[in-house]
């Protein structure tokens, strides 16, 4: 399991439609959850993820949604370039590393 995962599950259910997460895993530990998917991280599997039917309403683009990535120092600024790709404004994105900090180069 993730860390928190329990929690932000729980808190999930609890309050519908408010909070979203989804947890991906490269290395799956077997463990079951509908909010963990297997495979890394990448844009693409979050933006649809956000494209999916019941969240058609969320409009990432306009500035509506955060993104808060917590990922390794080689795979965050994939992510964060894919989603700006994407048309997800900068402020909007909020990285953590796994490992020493490091800027995002644009």
């Amino acid at each position: 399991t993730f860390a928190f995962q329990k929690y932000l599950e729980e808190t999930m259910e609890k309050h519908g439609g408010i909070l979203d997460v989804s947890f991906s895993h490269a290395m799956p530990t077997g463990a079951s959850s509908k909010y963990v998917t297997e495979g890394r991280l990448t844009a693409d599997k979050i933006i649809q993820t956000l494209e999916k039917e019941e969240l058609a309403g969320v409009n990432y683009k306009k500035g509506n949604v955060d993104f808060f990535v917590c990922a390794g120092t080689k795979s965050s600024p994939i992510i964060y370039k894919g989603l700006k790709a994407a048309g997800v404004p900068p402020e909007c994105l909020h990285l953590e590393f796994f490992g020493p900090f490091q800027t995002v180069p644009e």
